[in-house]
């Protein structure tokens, strides 16, 4: 297992980094998938995904607090400028529009509304290659290089 570290370069006036942010964000995002979505599985399935959510979600979170702490003693000052730039607003509005039309499609033209979730997972799991690719933050991409 390749070990990733957390690009974050920090000010050192305390404030958290954008890496920093947007792993917490989609750390976030990714614990409220789970729980909402996990409500609808069968028996036992749900406490189950739903603690083990909750426990990975804690874990990310300590790990993504190691790695600032670690990358903020290590590194000069100066983060990344334009994290939120045109790159960034390009890749919301594709992800936006996918979103849109294909769950138009599902729930309107297909009436499979039980692949929703399905298409809003990959949707928003492909939007990070591209936020990956722009920030140049390799560990947005590391779970599916493993």
């Amino acid at each position: 297992m390749r070990e990733h570290r957390l690009a974050v370069r920090g000010d050192h006036s305390g404030r958290a980094s954008g890496a920093v942010i947007g792993s917490l964000i989609g750390t976030g995002f990714g614990l409220m998938f789970i729980e909402v979505n996990g409500a609808h599985l069968p028996g036992p399935a749900v406490g189950v995904t739903r603690i083990a959510g909750a426990v990975i979600a804690v874990v990310l979170i300590a790990l993504i607090a190691a790695a600032s702490r670690t990358s903020r003693a290590e590194s000069p000052s100066g983060e990344r400028a334009g994290l939120v730039g045109r790159g960034y607003w390009i890749t919301v509005m594709l992800e936006a529009a996918a979103l849109l039309a294909g769950l138009t499609v599902i729930n309107t033209v297909l009436h499979h509304s039980q692949v929703a979730v399905a298409w809003v997972a990959l949707v928003v799991g492909i939007h990070f290659f591209g936020l990956a690719r722009i920030w140049r933050l390799p560990h947005f991409t590391a779970l599916v290089r493993q």
